[in-house]
């Protein structure tokens, strides 16, 4: 705020109020924030991939595969 409004406004505004005074404002001031403008989003974490069946992969060596490959 110090950058749109210049030292000598919060000093006329708030530079008199005693400690208490000071709690009362700001409470009101927050009270007057809608706080659903700046509610975080919620991380949701991906749903785990099923896993895969190991008996139904066949999985076979890169070495036989060019083993049959030279053979052929």
């Amino acid at each position: 705020m110090t950058v749109v409004l210049d030292d000598s406004f919060w000093q006329q505004k708030y530079g008199k109020l005693t400690p208490c005074q000071m709690a009362a404002e700001l409470k009101r001031l927050a009270g007057n924030i809608q706080l659903s403008k700046f509610k975080k989003n919620k991380w949701k974490k991906k749903p785990r991939a099923p896993a895969k069946d190991r008996r139904k992969r066949k999985h076979e060596s890169t070495f036989k595969v060019l083993e049959k490959a030279r053979a052929s």
